[in-house]
This record gives structure tokens, C-alpha cells and sequence, in this order.
């Protein structure tokens, strides 16, 4: 069987993590992430979002909270079969569902509700956990605070010091 699969590593302030992308399944996607990994757009960057029992959420943000930016929105992919499953990976996105920019989470339960239907077009999931799911339970236990338009922000700064592929 061949892997089709590609793999990054993270370095955070929290423990290291790796991430498996499916370019078959979200093809637009993953070549989008995997050149922000590739460039560098992720180190330095923040863990913004961590929502217990929901996801933890990070890509976009340098570590004073000022949005980095991006190269473009991608389209939703979202109807490609994988679900939003613990450990899995998708695209934060606005309303508009093509309005996923370099924002991504990890699912810390079965989140059925953001899947693909015919009624809701759900959130594209683009990869998978592969080791270090740990680190991310651990990020859900963080202390919070709401602010604004960034929701449940980590009181302390939780850092991506370096990500790239394996």
C-alpha cells in the first residue's frame, strides 16, 4: 500500500506534535498548508482558541495577537468524506464558507455537527493527529479568558515555536 500522506512536525511551548495531511482528500488544501509550513508562516505563531471538550485552534496569529497575512482564502473541500472526529484536523473559517484562510484546529471530540451534509456545508477536515494528541488535552486544561472576536483565549501565550515537514 503507498502513503499518500504527508507529514509536519510542530515544536510548541507545551510538548511537539505531528500532523498527517491528506492532499487526496483536500487537495487545494493541503498544498496551501503545507507551503505555510514549508515557508515558515507557523513559527512564532499562537494557539489562540482552546475550547474544552470542542477543539484548540492556532495559524494565524503572531505572538501579539496581530493577524499575519495570508496569500488568499481557500474553497471549502469539505465534502470529501472525512469527518470531524477526534484528533482530526480542519480549516477555521467565517460564515462564508470560502473563507478559510491559514487557521486550522484540532478536534478534541467527535464534533458531528461541524461534518459536510447536504444541509451544512461543515468545515473542511484536511489531516489527522498523528502523535502528541496528549499535547493537545493538555492545551485544553489551560486557564482562559474571553476576549472579543478571539473567544477562549490561553491566559499564558502558547507558542508554535517552529513547524516543517518531516
Amino acid at each position: 500500500m503507498i502513503d499518500l500522506s504527508e507529514k509536519a512536525v510542530f515544536e510548541t511551548t507545551m510538548g511537539d506534535f505531528e500532523f498527517e495531511y491528506y492532499r487526496d482528500k483536500a487537495p487545494k488544501t493541503v498544498e496551501a498548508i503545507v507551503d505555510y509550513v514549508k515557508e515558515g508562516f507557523y513559527n512564532n505563531t499562537l494557539i489562540h482558541r482552546v475550547v474544552k471538550g470542542f477543539v484548540v485552534q492556532a495559524g494565524i496569529y503572531d505572538l501579539e495577537m496581530n493577524k499575519k497575512e495570508i496569500k488568499g482564502t481557500l474553497p471549502i473541500e469539505s465534502s470529501n468524506g472525512l469527518q470531524n472526529k477526534r484528533e482530526y484536523i480542519a480549516m477555521a473559517r467565517m460564515k462564508d464558507p470560502d473563507s478559510a484562510e491559514a487557521s486550522w484546529f484540532v478536534n478534541l471530540v467527535d464534533n458531528d455537527r461541524l461534518n459536510y451534509t447536504e444541509e451544512n456545508l461543515g468545515y473542511t477536515v484536511f489531516g489527522k493527529v498523528v502523535s502528541g494528541m496528549e499535547i493537545f488535552d493538555k492545551i485544553a486544561e489551560v486557564e482562559v479568558e474571553i476576549v472579543g472576536k478571539y473567544g477562549r483565549r490561553p491566559l499564558e501565550k502558547i507558542v508554535v515555536k517552529k513547524a516543517y515537514m518531516k
